[in-house]
């Protein structure tokens, strides 16, 4: 993770190529943390922050979804009330 820091902030390879691993965190403390340690340039740190964000939107939308119980008595409930 040390040598992609390193990269973004200077070195020679292409934002393309740096995106097939980029790395991710469980904090954005952590985000901002590294962006400073290795003071990456504002326009790479806007790239970065960029792809972290798709990132996670990414795994929420492809997250299961909470399936929501049906409740069988509530429809026999209002059964019973339509012939009362």
């Amino acid at each position: 993770m040390e040598s992609w820091f390193k990269e973004l902030a200077g070195g020679s390879k292409p934002l393309g190529q740096l995106s097939r691993k980029v790395p991710s965190f469980n904090k954005k403390e952590e985000i901002f943390y590294n962006l400073c340690e290795f003071n990456v340039p504002m326009m790479k740190a806007a790239w970065f922050i960029k792809m972290t964000a798709a990132y996670y939107l990414n795994m929420q939308e492809n997250k299961p979804k909470k399936r929501q119980v049906v409740d069988q008595s509530l429809g026999e409930c209002l059964a019973l009330q339509s012939l009362a």
